[in-house]
């Protein structure tokens, strides 16, 4: 600090002042706005921490805590005087709720993760409930992983038409909404097999047969690869089924049959 400052300090800080009645030139400008600088640097001191509620808390020189806040003039305001000008404390963000069940009451821009089991998931869903949404689904999928359902190993081909292999692969839909399903496989006709072959696969859902139209199709032995379509509002409860075919062949396997399901919106 200046030289010549043998005034009392600040009493927060001890930042050094002039002795006005002894130290030349006269420091009264000086000595205020270092008062004003000492008692700035009161509403700072130190460091912030949050507490349960979320407020702001600051350490003062007495080791004690007090909530601040910034006033509409910009001005530092104590708890006391905020809460007197109508300044909201915020509210501590809330634990995302990891569950088996969707909210029976959910509000606005809500979000959980659901997930079919807490301890052993096989699919992990972040949700955000859009109140504003035309659709009857309100639930949006924002995030996380599918729902997949698969058998790798070799089994016979259904015949001639898309059907069944052993074990069938299947799932039943949780939950009304829309979905999008993927189907996979690799379909090897190993005997018998022509110009006219036409093997392939493709999966049903509920009631609707299935169609290559959301299949993979192939030609003359092999056929490979993966589709994926959006459905929209399949019910609750709808059991969806992979199905193949090996089409002209006396003999054929498929392999790594799989169905991989995404929520879109659900209910």
């Amino acid at each position: 600090m200046a030289t010549g400052a043998t005034g009392t300090p600040t009493s927060n800080f001890g930042i050094p002042k002039y002795a006005t009645s002894a130290d030349a030139p006269n420091g009264t400008g000086f000595n205020s706005a270092m008062d004003y600088l000492d008692n700035l640097l009161l509403s700072f001191d130190l460091e912030t921490i949050a507490n349960a509620k979320g407020d702001l808390l600051v350490a003062t020189a007495a080791d004690t805590l007090a909530r601040l806040a910034v006033g509409a003039n910009g001005t530092i305001l104590t708890a006391d005087s905020a809460e007197a000008a109508g300044v909201k404390w915020a509210a501590p963000s809330a634990t995302l709720t990891y569950t088996t069940t969707l909210p029976g009451s959910p509000t606005d821009g809500q979000e959980v993760v659901l997930v079919d089991s807490l301890t052993a998931p096989t699919y992990i869903w972040r949700l955000r409930y859009n109140a504003g949404s035309a659709s009857t689904y309100k639930w949006e999928f924002i995030g996380g992983s599918e729902k997949v359902v698969a058998a790798d190993a070799a089994a016979a081909c259904a015949g001639d038409s898309l059907g069944n292999s052993s074990p069938v692969l299947s799932y039943t839909i949780p939950y009304a909404g829309d979905w999008d399903i993927t189907v996979g496989g690799l379909v090897n006709i190993t005997s018998g097999f022509s110009n006219a072959g036409y093997p392939g696969f493709s999966y049903s859902v509920g009631a609707t047969a299935a169609d290559f139209q959301w299949g993979v199709s192939g030609h003359y032995f092999i056929a490979t690869g993966s589709a994926t379509k959006r459905w929209d509002a399949i019910a609750a409860s709808t059991v969806v089924t992979h199905k193949n075919q090996k089409y002209v062949g006396t003999g054929g396997d498929i392999y790594r049959r799989r169905l991989h399901f995404r929520p879109v919106r659900i209910i």
